[in-house]
């Protein structure tokens, strides 16, 4: 038997809408993925996934890119979820060229309205899915676990990268790591033949005679080099939130100077404030430009 499809709209003055923290936790829990931040959903692929859970064999699954960083490919996963919503007769048309652009307001926004529909679809699965098996281990998300982090990243602003790079360089890792390979290059100091053979130290008996670095001084520097790889990897996704907290701080500020400015000219021209005045500038969607 057909199920029948719930269909359910986006109000954007609810104070029902969870914040972006427990969307990401939401759909990570769901898909065994690794999601950071929300403009990583553009890629689609977590919406068609979602969908297969809900509406089995509704979503062309085959086709769907889950490792990918092409923006052409993003869409493709979005006609995709859209032919399904078709299908099955949502009511929802997909702003695709809005999400493929990796835009937090608009993802933001779409993941919302996605979260409310799917709970309102979700009452009668009973069994467990298991995302990550059916897309065949695929991984999904930047985290810290995930092989689609070795895929290309947003680029970081000139000055971050700079700010990035001196503060692992000067990271106390680093140097060990950086002093240690510079003394395993160097080559084995030559002795003054006048020199009385009984003032030429003897080598230790764990320094061999070709004069590179010991078993333990390898294992020493591959431990270190692992350890510098972690920390390298957690910088970056500390540098990507950063970038993403500002963006936000920005967009939400700018927000806050608008209203600000309607109730200067309100108060100088004696006019009423209403909260749908207010509404429509905390809930406008802003572009930035290119």
């Amino acid at each position: 038997m057909k199920r029948r499809v719930i269909n359910v709209f986006n109000n954007n003055h609810t104070t029902d809408n969870l914040s972006r923290t427990e969307l990401l936790e939401w759909v990570n829990l769901r898909l065994g993925s690794e999601f950071c931040l929300v403009d990583e959903l553009c890629t689609g692929a977590a919406y068609c996934q979602l969908m297969d859970e809900l509406f089995p064999n509704s979503v062309a699954l085959q086709r769907v890119k889950f490792t990918t960083n092409l923006e052409h490919e993003f869409i493709q996963n979005f006609k995709i979820l859209q032919a399904s919503f078709d299908k099955i007769g949502v009511n929802q048309v997909i702003p695709i060229e809005k999400l493929s652009k990796g835009r937090f307001q608009d993802n933001f926004q779409f993941v919302q309205w996605f979260k409310k529909f799917y709970d309102a679809n979700s009452g009668w699965i009973t069994w467990d899915y298991d995302a990550r098996a059916v897309r065949g281990g695929a991984p999904m998300g930047f985290g810290p676990g995930s092989v689609s982090k070795n895929l290309a990243r947003p680029k970081l602003p000139a000055k971050s990268r700079t700010e990035s790079s001196t503060a692992l360089q000067n990271s106390k890792s680093f140097k060990v790591v950086k002093k240690i390979q510079e003394k395993s290059r160097e080559p084995a100091e030559t002795t003054n033949s006048t020199e009385p053979a009984s003032s030429i130290p003897k080598k230790m008996s764990n320094q061999p005679d070709n004069g590179l670095c010991t078993p333990g001084c390898q294992k020493k520097i591959q431990d270190l080099t692992e350890e510098l790889q972690k920390l390298t990897d957690k910088l970056k996704g500390m540098d990507q939130r950063l970038r993403s907290s500002d963006a936000e701080r920005d967009f939400y500020y700018s927000k806050c100077r608008d209203i600000e400015s309607l109730c200067q000219s309100l108060d100088a021209n004696g006019g009423i404030l209403s909260s749908n005045q207010i509404y429509d500038i905390m809930y406008a969607t802003e572009t930035p430009e290119e």
